[in-house]
């Protein structure tokens, strides 16, 4: 799995009583999370080995370094990645309707989870997480735009800005999502009505959080009508970067 337990912002632990299990917590800032990635078995389902042992021509273990050898794995993404879009369905020339905060609450009881290594790590199966212990409370992530608020018209923003936000799967009915928007001479925000992923009745199917893959929710603003759209696509590569394994 990677990262490597020391650089992995006091999120990830080793479960104490099962050591092919992690401890994985949602850290309070969530440009913080590590994206985890654990390797599957091989192609002929045995245990991953990383070396033997040195044999003489009959076969006998002989004293020395231990030989490499070649591993047949793949490292797979185990959470899931989120991006929340707003737009305006007109487009407003006066520019005096905002969107001043878009906050993504998760429930206390999808803030911990423990993942077990040696599950199924196909694209469409959740498996290998069970529950960790409830947290204290919700975790809710805030975002803004330094500029008093994003105008509200027919462009997409994304809240969230480059960065998706990386979740659990399968916790779509405990992420809420909640919109402010002002006007320009208005002093109060207006919170509009909370959006549950999970009941997002226009996204059907399209709403779960499933392992490896990104869901895209766009919320389209219509005065205080909320219309919904979704998809769910594969990741995009962020780049190239040096990890260790362990």
């Amino acid at each position: 799995y990677s990262p490597i337990i020391s650089d992995s912002n006091s999120t990830m632990a080793i479960n104490a009583s099962e050591k092919e299990k992690l401890d994985i917590t949602l850290p309070a800032d969530n440009t913080q999370m590590p994206d985890i990635i654990v390797a599957n078995k091989n192609a002929e389902g045995s245990d991953i080995t990383g070396f033997k042992k040195n044999t003489d021509a009959d076969g006998n273990v002989v004293a020395g370094a231990q030989d490499p050898v070649t591993i047949n794995f793949q490292l797979k993404h185990i959470l899931s990645q989120l991006d929340v879009k707003v737009k305006g369905s007109n487009t407003n020339t006066t520019n005096a309707a905002k969107v001043s905060k878009v906050q993504v609450i998760v429930g206390k009881a999808h803030v911990k989870k423990i993942f077990d290594m040696k599950a199924d790590l196909t694209p469409a199966s959740n498996a290998g997480w069970t529950a960790g212990a409830e947290a204290d409370g919700d975790i809710t992530y805030e975002y803004t735009n330094s500029n008093s608020g994003w105008d509200l018209t027919t462009s997409e923003i994304t809240a969230n800005g480059t960065r998706p936000i990386l979740l659990f799967p399968d916790t779509q009915a405990s992420i809420t999502i909640r919109i402010f928007v002002k006007d320009s001479d208005a002093a109060n925000e207006t919170q509009l009505q909370d959006i549950v992923l999970s009941s997002a009745t226009a996204l059907g199917n399209n709403a779960s959080l499933t392992t490896g893959k990104k869901t895209t929710l766009t919320v389209t603003i219509k005065g205080k009508e909320i219309v919904l759209g979704g998809a769910v696509t594969d990741w995009e590569s962020l780049g190239t970067f040096t990890v260790i394994i362990q």
